[in-house]
Order: C-alpha cells, then sequence, then structure tokens
C-alpha cells in the first residue's frame, strides 16, 4: 500500500541558492546509483531554525530505499523517526534519480503543498537530505544520514 508523508505545519525560510531541479528527468539512473543508496540509512532531520517555525520538530530518522515495484530506474523511499525507542512511520515517497545534480529526487503534493526531499549519497557511507517548498522556492529541512550497519527494513515495514 503506499502511504504518502504527511505535509501539515510545514514551516518554511527562504535560504541563499535554493534552486529547483529541471522539470523533466530523461535519463535512468545506472546500475551503479541504484547500489549506492539502496538498503537503510539513519541520522537526523533539522529544521530551518527561524521565529515562525517553533512548531517543527527536529528528529532522529531512519530511511529504506528500495527498488519501487514495477520499475526498473525509480525507488520507493520508506520513512521513519523514532518516538522515543519506537521507529514511527512518516510515509513513503518515490524517488528518480536527476543526472544533473547527482541526487535522487522524491516529490510530493497535495492541495496544499509542493515540496520535494533530494537525497544526495557522499563518500564514505554518508547521505545528505533537503526538503523544498517548491511554492516558496524556500529550503524547510535538513537531513544528515549514516548508512546503517542493519540492513534489513524497519519492523512493520
Amino acid at each position: 500500500m503506499q502511504r504518502t508523508i504527511a505535509a501539515a505545519g510545514i514551516a518554511v525560510v527562504v535560504l541563499s541558492g535554493f534552486t529547483a531541479p529541471p522539470a523533466t528527468r530523461t535519463m535512468p539512473a545506472k546500475l551503479e546509483q541504484l547500489n549506492e543508496i539502496l538498503g537503510r540509512w539513519q541520522g537526523t532531520s533539522t529544521c530551518v531554525k527561524a521565529d515562525w517555525n517553533a512548531s517543527c520538530n527536529n528528529e532522529r530518522v531512519v530511511y529504506f530505499f528500495e527498488r519501487a515495484p514495477g520499475s526498473a530506474t525509480a525507488l520507493t523511499v520508506h520513512a521513519y523517526k523514532y518516538v522515543g525507542t519506537t521507529l514511527d512511520s512518516m510515509g513513503d515517497l518515490t524517488c528518480e534519480y536527476d543526472p544533473a545534480t547527482k541526487s535522487w529526487v522524491a516529490p510530493f503534493s497535495n492541495g496544499r503543498v509542493r515540496i520535494q526531499w533530494v537525497y544526495q549519497v557522499l563518500p564514505g557511507g554518508a547521505m545528505t537530505g533537503r526538503l523544498d517548498d517548491l511554492i516558496n522556492k524556500r529550503v524547510t529541512r535538513n537531513a544528515s544520514l549514516r548508512r546503517d550497519s542493519i540492513q534489513t527494513p524497519p519492523p512493520g515495514h
């Protein structure tokens, strides 16, 4: 079952250097790009600091990337946050590789928001993530992740 990440209460701030990715992605991900992101990652998702953003909470997170069903090039990211010592699902998004930015892009939209997560794998088992508000061209969150030594999906996956 496909779930979506709830977007209620997303706070945003303008940061210099925001650039939206190209509207179309014509090149599929190569096996190398797929293999470097597949699996379980953990770290932090940090709110952009601003007075108006007081309701945003920093989170300890676990992301599990796997091939999207029925697609040779897309991935599904299953996002979880810790609530105490329990992992709580935040939902699933579909990711596509953007060769121009060498990153994985996971868009989401509904009647209120148009956002996207952008994930970039770095050398040494690290990854960054950024949550963009595409309507206001603002960054709302930043994630810092490390490849997890546990490579199985979280319980209840």
